[in-house]
């Protein structure tokens, strides 16, 4: 019975694949420049993905990957270098996002958000702390300044262990932009309130 199961579990998330390409093609759902979904296409993917989980009875974990002092940086050196900043952030998330029903959004204008099926909390922030480690030795340049760019992000992760249709993905979210769980290192959480369920940046 549970190879049938999985088998046929197999089928839907191959199904959902493929529906994703589909929307993903479609003009409303187009990716932007930076490579990333728009934050409506991001949102409206990401619910399928969700009620994917559901009957999977799979786990969904989320990234909120957010630039520090952006406007700062945005009135010191333009707005292009922090579109070309921007850029490259999002290159190195989808280098560490490849899996078919993992999705990358830029969620807001210096936000992006990242979701991570059938991904645990452990797995969420061993991810995390990837990006946030090659954004730090990522070196941004800009012509006429002779320093290279200093670029810090901040990374909430949450997880949801059994994601029901009584809540949605973007409850979850807003579960990783809520606050500070406490225990950081190198702006990623190590550890999680509410047996990941709560909050972490």
């Amino acid at each position: 019975m549970k190879g049938i199961r999985d088998f046929l579990s197999n089928i839907a998330a191959t199904y959902n694949i493929v529906k994703l390409n589909a929307l993903s093609s479609k003009k409303d759902l187009a990716k932007l420049r930076c490579g990333a979904y728009s934050s409506e296409s991001f949102l409206s993917l990401a619910d399928i993905v969700w009620k994917q989980a559901v009957r999977d009875e799979m786990c969904i974990s989320t990234l909120i990957v957010d630039v520090e002092d952006f406007g700062d940086m945005c009135n010191k050196y333009g707005l292009l270098a922090c579109e070309e900043i921007l850029a490259k952030i999002s290159g190195i998330i989808l280098q560490n996002v490849r899996r078919p029903l993992d999705l990358t959004g830029r969620y807001r204008r210096s936000v992006y958000a990242v979701l991570l099926y059938s991904a645990s909390l452990k797995a969420a922030n061993r991810i995390a702390d990837r990006i946030n480690n090659e954004i730090k030795q990522q070196k941004f340049q800009r012509v006429g300044f002779v320093d290279d760019i200093v670029v810090n992000v901040q990374i909430g992760v949450a997880t949801n262990e059994k994601p029901s249709l009584e809540t949605s993905f973007e409850d979850l979210l807003k579960e990783a932009e809520n606050g500070f769980c406490g225990a950081r290192k190198d702006n990623v959480c190590t550890n999680c309130a509410n047996n990941g369920k709560g909050i972490c940046v």
